[in-house]
């Protein structure tokens, strides 16, 4: 039965993968100047969920980077939940954990000082810590999906750190080889959750698919499809970012 499962998944992580944006759609992505302009050609090139690799709501307004936030947030829970539908219930726990990965950045800003993202303090994931005392913080990780991140939290220890552990603790048994695999995949996936440069993020994408083609057929293959998908979400975020924030602050 899980041979079925893992065939009909790697279809479609296949299906998902060819609808990425070519080269050539996001150079045009790139040449747009204005935040209107991003975002609709950012509509163009991406389509809806079912159809290519996200869906960008008619409703998200172009200059509100709050909203931008929340969206690609969604987006990226929404799609670890996708690919854990896909594959046997006990990869469920793995792909539940990649969903708390853009949260780290923040959670070890709200660590380290009183004042956090205003945002963060309306986001479903995070409000429970962005909306407690600081000093309460810690505490109020229980029964959240951050959890896990208590110990490290108190320690003082990279976030980061303490995810990775819990991700390679969680993931079920595998082969010798998936097991490489995974290791990489999630030392990736940390640095794609980053804001990278653009000569680490072309280094990550063609690492990204040589682990994707030498993990065809396993759970491995869907970790290296978040690797791309983290990769383009923080190019999108930046991309909006720098054409909505910094044009306001002291103009092209």
């Amino acid at each position: 039965m899980n041979d079925a499962r893992y065939a009909y998944a790697s279809a479609r992580l296949d299906a998902r993968r060819s609808v990425r944006p070519t080269a050539a759609r996001r150079a045009l992505l790139e040449s747009s100047r204005e935040p209107e302009h991003y975002l609709e050609t950012l509509r163009a090139i991406a389509g809806g969920r079912q159809a290519a690799w996200l869906e960008v709501p008619a409703t998200l307004g172009a200059r509100d980077v709050d909203a931008h936030e929340a969206w690609l947030r969604a987006e990226w829970r929404e799609g670890c939940a996708e690919l854990a539908s896909w594959y046997p219930p006990e990869w469920a726990a793995a792909f539940a954990w990649c969903a708390v990965l853009p949260d780290l950045e923040v959670l070890e800003r709200l660590r380290a000082a009183p004042a956090g993202p205003s945002w963060a303090a309306e986001d479903p994931v995070l409000a429970p810590v962005a909306r407690a005392e600081f000093e309460a913080r810690a505490d109020a990780l229980r029964g959240t999906a951050h959890a896990p991140l208590a110990a490290a939290w108190r320690a003082g220890t990279p976030l980061r750190d303490a995810w990775i552990a819990r991700w390679l603790e969680v993931r079920p048994p595998v082969s010798r080889r998936v097991g490489r695999l995974l290791h990489l995949l999630g030392a990736e996936v940390l640095a794609a959750a980053r804001l990278p440069g653009r000569a680490s993020r072309e280094s990550l994408e063609r690492s990204a698919a040589r682990l994707y083609r030498a993990g065809r057929g396993t759970p491995a293959a869907a970790f290296a499809l978040l690797v791309l998908r983290a990769l383009d979400a923080t190019e999108w975020r930046g991309g909006l970012a720098a054409r909505t924030v910094i044009p306001e602050r002291g103009g092209p």
